[in-house]
């Protein structure tokens, strides 16, 4: 019996060393793991925020380009606009003339009429 408890506790200790340096490995193994693992998440995170950046950076200037492009779109028709507005007000100018032309005609010869058929008694 007090061989078979020592060859028990022999066999029980190194049970207790293989299985603490199997714990130990384990621990390191996974200790390992996770340094990896958290260098990689590390990585992928710089990655990506290297990658946004960028694609931030070309929505930008492509939002840039398309405003400019709107703006000079937009001013290029508001001086057509302007340059016709103006041309109205000349050709509007030139009918109030030529109206004013009309009307003095229109009392000369109501003036000349009323002389001719009423005998020179024009008002």
């Amino acid at each position: 019996i007090a061989s078979l408890r020592d060859n028990m506790g022999t066999e029980i200790a190194s049970l207790r060393d293989n299985m603490g340096t199997e714990i130990a490995s384990l621990r390191d193994n996974v200790g390992t793991e996770i340094a990896n693992l958290r260098d990689n998440v590390g990585t992928e995170i710089a990655s990506l925020r290297d990658n946004m950046g960028t694609e931030i950076a070309g929505l930008r200037k492509e939002q840039n380009q398309a405003r400019n492009g709107v703006a000079a779109t937009l001013g290029s028709e508001i001086a057509q606009l302007r340059e016709g507005q103006a041309n109205l007000r000349e050709g509007l100018a030139e009918i109030r003339g030529e109206l004013t032309g009309i009307r003095h005609s229109v009392d000369t010869l109501r003036d000349d009429f009323r002389a001719h058929v009423l005998g020179g008694t024009a008002s």
